[in-house]
């Protein structure tokens, strides 16, 4: 069983159930940790993004856009 899998995907629905104000604040903590992921790859000789990565990282940068754009417009306050 991929206990990290099933860590992820709780933690998801946990930043959903707090609303989606939440979740795109979250995208945006979590950005920097991108750059981590790349660096480490990178490091490591692997392939960045696999298919299904690259998919998520996707989803994830249409978050932080909306992130951000909320922040900046006041949409979204802290």
């Amino acid at each position: 069983m991929n206990w990290a899998a099933i860590a992820v995907v709780y933690n998801f629905f946990m930043l959903l159930s707090g609303g989606l104000m939440h979740l795109v604040l979250a995208c945006i903590v979590l950005d920097p940790g991108t750059l981590i992921f790349i660096l480490a790859r990178r490091e490591q000789g692997q392939t960045v993004f696999r298919p299904l990565e690259l998919a998520l990282l996707g989803v994830f940068a249409v978050g932080v856009a909306a992130g951000v754009y909320g922040l900046t417009t006041g949409m979204i306050t802290i």
